[in-house]
């Protein structure tokens, strides 16, 4: 059984909330980035920036220019790699 998108987004955001609420002390996922963040900050900074701005590129379609739909993981080189992920799945 698949997810709907509202239904990926709402376990997602689900799930770091049940996290946040009931995780023991210090095992935030905040804390886990500050723990990053202090072993090796520049990679850490730049993933993180990297991430944020390819998503919301991504989310507001600002990368469907054909100059740029080739960066865009999530449907660029990204969608032919999950839909041949899918197959092999139907196949076994």
């Amino acid at each position: 059984m698949a997810l709907t998108g509202a239904q990926a987004i709402g376990a997602v955001v689900g799930i770091a909330f049940v996290h946040e609420v009931t995780c023991d002390e210090g095992e935030l996922i905040s804390n886990l980035w500050d723990e990053w963040m202090m072993r090796r900050p520049v990679i850490t900074t730049i993933l993180t920036i990297a991430f944020v701005n390819i998503t919301a590129a991504h989310l507001c379609n600002a990368m469907d220019r054909p100059h740029l739909a080739r960066f865009d993981p999530y449907s660029g080189f990204g969608y032919p790699l999950l839909t041949a992920i899918k197959s092999a799945i139907k196949r076994v």
